[in-house]
């Protein structure tokens, strides 16, 4: 999955939370599971 690299190197290093930042990486596949499921 695409992630700009910035977002990236600030994931290693920890300045970012990672639980959204969990969410905003695989959004993609939320997306496409939502669109299946019929759910948010």
């Amino acid at each position: 999955v695409y992630a700009p690299k910035q977002l990236h190197d600030e994931i290693i290093q920890g300045k970012q939370p990672k639980k959204p930042v969990l969410v905003y990486i695989h959004a993609g596949a939320y997306v496409a599971g939502s669109s299946r499921m019929g759910t948010p």
